[in-house]
C-alpha cells in the first residue's frame, strides 16, 4: 500500500485527487505497520501540500502535518536512518515557518539539521533551507545567524541561476540589515532586489 500511495505523489501536475488516493493507500500502510516512520512522514507531506500547494488554507492541514512529522521523527532511528532524520527536520522547519507564528520552532529544527553536517540532496533544496533558516533567525532577532544563512542562500541562488530566488534572498538580507540598523547595507540590497524584480516584471513584490 505504501508503494501505491507514493506513486500517486509522483504524479505531475500534482492534483487533489492524487493526494486523496495517496492518503487512502498510506493510511492502510500505517494501519499495517504503525511503528514505521515513513507512512506518517508521507501522510504529513500530503497534508502540507494541501495547504501550501493546493491553497487549502484555514483547514488545519499544517497543524496535522506537524503532528505527523513529529510522530515520524520520534519513531525513526536517527542512527540507522540519518537521511530520514535530516528530511524530517527540514519538513518540520518548513511547516513551522509556513505557520507564520512558529519561528522559534522553525529555527530550532533548522539548527538541528545544520548541526548534522550532512550534504543536501540537491543544491536547490539547500538554498531553500538556508533561506528558511535565515527568515526564522531574522524573526527571532538572531542577526548573526540570519546574515550567515541568507548569504549562503544568496550564493546558491546565483550558482543555480535562479533569479526569482536571488531576488527574494536579496530582499530578506535587506530586511535583516534594516532591522539591525545597518540602513546603508539595507538600501544597497533593496536596490539590487528591485532591479531583479523589475527585470522580471514583478515590481509589485517590493510594494508591500
Amino acid at each position: 500500500h505504501y508503494g501505491l500511495g507514493y506513486l500517486q505523489l509522483l504524479e505531475r501536475p500534482l492534483e487533489a485527487k492524487h493526494l486523496d488516493r495517496a492518503e487512502v493507500h498510506i493510511r492502510r500502510a500505517i494501519g499495517l505497520n504503525p511503528q514505521s516512520p515513513f507512512g506518517h512522514m508521507s501522510l504529513g507531506w500530503i497534508h502540507e501540500m494541501r495547504e501550501r500547494y493546493l491553497g487549502q488554507t484555514y483547514r488545519g492541514w499544517l497543524e496535522e502535518a506537524i503532528l505527523l512529522y513529529d510522530r515520524a521523527h520520534n519513531l525513526n532511528d536517527g542512527e540507522a536512518y540519518p537521511q530520514t532524520r535530516a528530511d524530517l527536520l527540514i519538513n518540520l522547519c518548513n511547516a513551522f515557518a509556513n505557520m507564520g507564528n512558529g519561528w522559534k520552532q522553525a529555527q530550532g529544527f533548522c539548527r538541528k539539521r545544520w548541526k548534522m553536517k550532512m550534504p543536501f540532496i540537491t543544491r536547490a533544496r539547500e538554498a531553500l533551507f538556508h533561506l528558511t533558516f535565515g527568515r526564522a533567525a531574522t524573526a527571532m532577532g538572531d542577526a548573526k545567524a540570519a546574515t550567515r544563512h541568507l548569504e549562503l542562500a544568496l550564493d546558491l541562488s546565483r550558482l543555480l541561476k535562479k533569479k526569482d530566488l536571488e531576488a527574494e534572498v536579496l530582499t530578506r538580507v535587506a530586511l535583516t540589515a534594516h532591522l539591525t540598523g545597518d540602513h546603508a547595507r539595507s538600501n544597497r540590497y533593496f536596490a539590487r532586489a528591485a532591479k531583479h524584480y523589475a527585470a522580471g516584471g514583478q515590481e509589485e513584490r517590493l510594494a508591500g
